[in-house]
């Protein structure tokens, strides 16, 4: 499913449009990954992350903020995302 996803996004961009980024699987690695590579989200001018689940996506929000780097701290509701009727059966 990730590696479907990946595949996905990267193919709606254009050659050179996005900086992939392929994380290590053990979170140890990660967070290292991350301090690493920071730097690069501000020279490379980075404006979106694109994170396969939730679960990385948290992570790296909560990296960022670890770092002193503001992230939205409310998610913004859309459309997509609006609550339904509830139907009793």
């Amino acid at each position: 499913m990730d590696k479907e996803r990946i595949d996905g996004f990267r193919s709606a961009f254009a050659p050179g449009e996005t900086l992939f980024w392929q994380v290590p699987a053990a979170a140890r690695e990660r967070m290292a990954f991350y301090s690493e590579n920071l730097p690069r989200l501000f020279s490379e001018k980075i404006t979106a992350v694109f994170a396969v689940s939730d679960h990385y996506a948290l992570e790296f929000m909560r990296f960022l903020q670890g770092q002193g780097i503001r992230v939205p701290e409310e998610l913004v509701e859309r459309e997509s995302t609006r609550r339904l009727p509830c139907q009793t059966l």
